[in-house]
């Protein structure tokens, strides 16, 4: 994963590009953190994936035991108007757990389709892993009592009641992970906590750079004016101008060191610019560090 501090960077850049594209029009900020927050994004979806596909692969063995005790319940039950609801939602339980259950193997599937253009489909997916899980536990506990009530029926109710028990951890430890920052149980879940927290911090870290950056663009136009022969805005492209922006801020208002802002602001260069950008920006910035 690239250091936080380059991502903040690379944040401040798309949207500074566009608000000069826009021609110092108003930007909607929200849309360009999202867009560069995209590549982490998709590196979330998929740990999220892969964790959801590891922590529900006890459920999915337990859900073909399920549907045998179902089929041993509905036969034993059968005819019997008085367990009519009873049975209604052990079928319901079972189909909706049986489909849950197909899900991992899903997942699976388009980590692995190299066809993919973009992780929506993984998200998507595992939306409905989370949510069919937190959907299994509240009819699983609504479940429970109803069977143990079947008195007469013991020899059926118990190994269902046994699977339904053997379930609930593994669909409580799917379900938590709506929300990976509040899991209880963290284990293997190291790559996927780093981009959750990543995904949260960055967008606020770089509209508090992209407002001091904006802030101090009068002086930063001024010094390219010193540093510049014949310097004009426009002769400058949207790319090169915002990516010296920022170097220029942080060199003379965060005091970073030279080094530093220079091997980032020529690293940004050689990503979105292209061409002759690095070489001139480096000289530029090479003039202003003996401004210092």
């Amino acid at each position: 994963m690239m250091n936080f501090r380059s991502l903040v960077r690379r944040s401040v850049l798309t949207y500074l590009y566009a608000l000069y594209g826009s021609g110092e029009g108003s930007v909607d900020a929200s849309l360009f953190w999202e867009i560069a927050l995209e590549k982490e994004r998709d590196r979330y979806r998929r740990e999220l994936a892969k964790a959801l596909m590891h922590r529900a692969r006890g459920a999915v063995d337990a859900c073909r035991v399920l549907s045998e005790r179902a089929e041993a319940l509905e036969l034993a039950m059968h005819g019997d108007l008085t367990t009519g609801t009873l049975r209604e939602g052990v079928a319901d339980y079972t189909r909706r757990a049986v489909a849950w259950a197909a899900l991992p193997e899903t997942l699976r599937r388009l980590l692995t389709d190299k066809r993919l253009s973009s992780t929506e489909p993984v998200e998507q997916t595992a939306g409905e892993l989370v949510r069919g899980a937190a959907t299994l536990l509240q009819l699983g506990a609504e479940l429970l009592p109803r069977l143990a009530d079947a008195a007469v029926y013991r020899t059926v109710t118990q190994p269902m009641e046994g699977v339904l028990h053997h379930l609930e951890y593994p669909l409580r430890a799917v379900a938590e992970l709506a929300d990976p920052l509040t899991a209880t149980d963290t284990h293997n879940l190291g790559a996927l906590l780093r981009y959750a927290h990543l995904l949260a911090e960055l967008p606020p870290a770089a509209r508090e750079l992209a407002e001091a950056v904006l802030a101090y663009r009068p002086k930063a136009e001024a010094l390219l004016a010193e540093l510049v022969e014949h310097y004009a805005p426009e002769r400058l492209g949207g790319v090169e101008r915002a990516i010296l922006c920022i170097a220029l801020y942080e060199l003379f208002e965060q005091k970073l060191e030279l080094p530093i802002v220079v091997s980032e602001a020529i690293s940004m260069a050689d990503e979105y610019a292209g061409g002759n950008s690095a070489p001139f920006i480096h000289g530029i910035l090479a003039a202003a560090g003996k401004k210092l």
